[in-house]
């Protein structure tokens, strides 16, 4: 498989195995702000890539590279390695992130090094993919309670240890269970709540899916401001 070289200023990854996902969804409203922010993006999304997961063989331990050759090695690797900034963006499963997320997550094994010694196991991140700052999406179904703290967990540990930046902000979207919800237009939204005799609810809704919107556009300037400042120093 050849290497793509295609690189931007900020790496969205998408991570719902669901075709036309809210993530997804997510990513795109990011991606148009990050854009008139004169950044230059690129968006993975992970249903749509041939990976697997971390085989657990412990070779890269040595080496420091993955023994597979797919889409995580040529692609997204090259890609988030160059980035300045990253988006993560999952839906809530169980509460925590799905496992699309948590098999791209078990890909940077690679950027560990782990060294036994008697009863302790010492984990030191290599530090070759340089400070990068991140926004965090989550997407849950429930429209009140926040169901996403074991998964913003991970991720703000992970973007800190690995990819040594830091959450420039996290949001939550609320009440989207089918696929897409996020970018209905009211009408859209009013059609199928009535079909689920959930007429009285559809202003609740659409409040919910204006206020994530315009969080994920306020993320995502915040995103940019932390990327230029960085290509400043």
């Amino acid at each position: 498989m050849a290497t793509i070289t295609e690189m931007a200023d900020v790496v969205l990854v998408a991570a719902s195995p669901r075709k036309g996902s809210n993530s997804k969804t997510a990513c795109h409203i990011v991606r148009e702000r990050l854009r008139q922010q004169r950044l230059s993006t690129r968006l993975f999304d992970l249903a749509e890539t041939r990976f697997g997961g971390c085989l657990g063989c412990l070779r890269c331990n040595q080496s420091g590279i993955c023994v597979q050759n797919d889409a995580f090695t040529e692609e997204i690797m090259p890609a988030i390695r160059s980035a300045k900034g990253v988006v993560l963006a999952t839906p809530i499963y169980f509460g925590d992130v799905c496992w699309l997320m948590k098999a791209f997550l078990d890909r940077f094994r690679a950027e560990i090094y782990v060294e036994m010694g008697g009863e302790h196991i010492t984990c030191t991140p290599r530090k070759r993919l340089g400070s990068k700052d991140a926004v965090l999406v989550f997407c849950q179904g429930e429209p009140s309670d926040d169901h996403a703290a074991v998964a913003r967990q991970l991720l703000r540990g992970f973007v800190e240890k690995v990819f040594h930046g830091r959450v420039v902000a996290d949001v939550l979207v609320r009440g989207v269970a089918f696929a897409g919800q996020l970018g209905w237009s009211r009408r859209q939204l009013e059609v199928v709540l009535r079909r689920l005799s959930l007429k009285d609810v559809v202003e609740k809704f659409a409040l919910l899916h204006k206020a994530a919107r315009e969080k994920l556009r306020s993320a995502a300037d915040g995103l940019a401001a932390a990327v230029k400042k960085g290509e400043q120093t």
